[in-house]
């Protein structure tokens, strides 16, 4: 293999890493914010109304499922 083969490789490599490393960062943060404002009376159910979502998927973020 020659050099720019091995550096696309790696920036490759690298760029999905780096995507992955931001989602679980983003899944992370959207885990706290659900949290804390179910911890201060928003509720599961108006939380999924909102997004459009079920209540069980809230629920599954809530609880670090997602």
């Amino acid at each position: 293999m020659d050099s720019e083969h091995d550096e696309l490789l790696a920036a490759a490599v690298e760029a999905h890493q780096d995507y992955e490393g931001a989602v679980e960062a983003a899944k992370a943060a959207r885990r706290l914010e659900f949290q804390r404002a179910v911890d201060g009376g928003v509720s599961r159910g108006q939380i999924a109304r909102r997004l459009g979502r079920s209540t069980a998927w809230v629920s599954r973020i809530v609880s670090g499922d997602r």
